[in-house]
C-alpha cells in the first residue's frame, strides 16, 4: 500500500505513536488488494478494524500479527498476517481458509451422525439381544424339554452373550476414540477372575479352568477401568482357538526387568498367528488385519485399551519360534500404588 511521504507504510497523522489513518485511502488500497483475489466488497470493510489493531500493534512491538477473520454473511475465512519489515513497510499476506474450514466442519458433523448412529444402535440392538437372552435362559430352566436341546438352547446363549460383547467393544472403541480416559487402579485378580466366570458361562458344558497368578490385592496395575475386556478379549480367543476340554488357561505374571510394570503373557494351543500376521492382528480399524479370521476386533480393542493405560502389547509363539504349536500374547501395564495412595502408577 504505497504512500510517497512514509516509504510505502500507510499514512500516519503527526505525533510521536505511529497513529494510522484507516480513512477511505487506506479502504480502497486495502480493497483493490482483497478485490483482486475475488473477495466480495463487504468483507473489505468488515475486516479493517481488526487489520487496522493488528497493522499498529505489528508497527509498535515490530513483531508479525497474525489473526483470522469470518464473514458469516458470505461465508469466508481468511487468515491474515502482517509483517513488518524495514524502513517503516509492511508485508502482508491473506490465506483464504475457506475450503479448509468447511471440510473440517463436515467431518466434525460426519463424527457427530456415526457416534449418534452408533450409540443408538448399540443401545437398541443391546437391549433387543438381552431381551433374547432371557427368554433363552428361562426356557433352559423349563421342565420336559426334549433329549439334547439343552446343549442346544446353551450354544445359542453363549452366541448371544458374544452378541453382547461385540456390542460392548464397538461402545469401547467408540469411548477410546472420544479421547483420553483417567486411569485408575484396578487388581489383575478380580479381572482374570471375573473373565474366567463369564467365558465359563458363556461355553456352557465345557469345563474352563485357570490357575490364577496374580495374588489377590498384590498385583495393581494402573489401567483403565476397562482391565477386564483385555483380559476378556484375549482369553475368548484362546477358547476358541484351543479346544481342549477341560480348557487350561495358561496365564502368567511377573513384574518387568525394570520393575515399572507387569507383564502378562497368555499362551494357547490353538493354530498360532503366522509372523507375517503378527502385527496386523491388532489393526483390524485400519484393514490390515490379514485373514486370521476370529482374532481380529478383540485384539484391536486390547491393544487401544492398553495404549490408553501407557502399556503395550505384543504376539507371540507359545514354543518361540514355532507358531504353528500355539499364540502367545503379552501385555505391559504399568504398575500402581495401593488404592489408599489415591493415585495410578
Amino acid at each position: 500500500m504505497p504512500d510517497e511521504g512514509n516509504g510505502g507504510c500507510p499514512r500516519m497523522n503527526g505525533g510521536a505513536g505511529p497513529a494510522i489513518d484507516d480513512g477511505p485511502d487506506l479502504q480502497r488500497e486495502l480493497g483493490a488488494v482483497l478485490l483482486g483475489k475475488g473477495f466480495p466488497a463487504v468483507i473489505i470493510y468488515d475486516v479493517v478494524k481488526p487489520f487496522m489493531e493488528n497493522l499498529e500493534r505489528a508497527l509498535a512491538t515490530g513483531e508479525p500479527q497474525q489473526f483470522e477473520f469470518s464473514s458469516s454473511g458470505y461465508g469466508r475465512h481468511l487468515d491474515i498476517s502482517v509483517i513488518p519489515l524495514p524502513k517503516d513497510r509492511v508485508a502482508i499476506v491473506f490465506y483464504d481458509l475457506t475450503d479448509r474450514k468447511r471440510a473440517e466442519a463436515e467431518l466434525i458433523e460426519e463424527r457427530n451422525r456415526a457416534e449418534l448412529y452408533m450409540d443408538l444402535m448399540g443401545h437398541d440392538i443391546t437391549n433387543l439381544n438381552q431381551g433374547t437372552l432371557t427368554n433363552l435362559e428361562l426356557l433352559l430352566l423349563k421342565e420336559g424339554l426334549p433329549e439334547g436341546s439343552g446343549r442346544y438352547i446353551s450354544n445359542a446363549i453363549g452366541q448371544s452373550m458374544r452378541i453382547s460383547e461385540l456390542l460392548a467393544n464397538v461402545r469401547r472403541l467408540s469411548r477410546l476414540r472420544r479421547g483420553p480416559i483417567e486411569r485408575t487402579v484396578v487388581d489383575a485378580h478380580e479381572a482374570l477372575q471375573a473373565t474366567r466366570s463369564r467365558l465359563q458361562e458363556q461355553h456352557g458344558g465345557r469345563r474352563i479352568e485357570m490357575r490364577d497368578p496374580c495374588a489377590p490385592g498384590k498385583v495393581l496395575v494402573g489401567c483403565t477401568d476397562m482391565l477386564d475386556a483385555v483380559f476378556y478379549n484375549i482369553l475368548s480367543n484362546v477358547a476358541k482357538f484351543d479346544r481342549t476340554d477341560p480348557l487350561v488357561l495358561e496365564v502368567t505374571c511377573a513384574p518387568t526387568a525394570d520393575a515399572t510394570a507387569w507383564r502378562f503373557e497368555f499362551r494357547d494351543h490353538g493354530p498360532g498367528i503366522p509372523d507375517a500376521l503378527k502385527q496386523q492382528v491388532f489393526n483390524r480399524l485400519d484393514g490390515s488385519g490379514g485373514t486370521l479370521n476370529g482374532r481380529g476386533l478383540g485384539l484391536t480393542i486390547v491393544q487401544q485399551i492398553v495404549r490408553a493405560s501407557g502399556g503395550r502389547v505384543w504376539a507371540g509363539d507359545r514354543v518361540p519360534g514355532d507358531p504353528a504349536l500355539g499364540a502367545c500374547i503379552v501385555v505391559e501395564l504399568p504398575m500402581a500404588r495401593p488404592p489408599s495412595d489415591g493415585r495410578a502408577g
